[in-house]
């Protein structure tokens, strides 16, 4: 017999693509747009000047970037890591970066790929995506590093 589908299950989903839809814009613009200018879909011109505006830069001066992101929208970040049994060393093999919490708790993970895992937890109900962001995992891969 199936589960039956809550309205937490729902919203959770609903919830999970909403950040996911985030996620892919911001990727976008670090991938493709070169300026404020170019032809932009409207939640790519949004994201765009909502973190323009997060630094105070005028939107036409300014470059996406995931830093800018993660001072916005991120609660937490934590760099993962495992320690090497030769040698004792640490060494970086994630990032998970919490975006809300307390409602619905939402976090973005990177585990050493060029796939960024989007969770949400709802009540007792939890969502999963994961998506390709090759740009995004290499720019959580260098603030993890410099986080240690």
């Amino acid at each position: 017999m199936s589960e039956p589908i809550t309205q937490s299950k729902v919203e959770a989903n609903e919830y999970c693509q909403s950040i996911v839809q985030e996620v892919l814009a911001l990727e976008e613009l670090i991938e493709n747009a070169k300026n404020f200018d170019d032809d932009l879909e409207d939640p790519l011109r949004e994201l765009w000047l909502e973190l323009a505006s997060s630094v105070g830069e005028d939107a036409s001066n300014y470059k996406p970037c995931v830093v800018d992101y993660v001072n916005q929208n991120c609660l937490e970040f934590i760099a993962l890591g495992e320690r090497s049994s030769a040698t004792n060393e640490w060494s970086v093999v994630g990032a998970r970066l919490l975006i809300t919490y307390g409602g619905p708790n939402a976090y973005i993970e990177w585990r050493d790929t060029n796939i960024i895992v989007v969770e949400v937890y709802w009540g007792r109900e939890f969502a999963q995506e994961r998506i390709l962001a090759p740009n995004i995992a290499v720019a959580l891969g260098e603030i993890a590093e410099a986080a240690v």
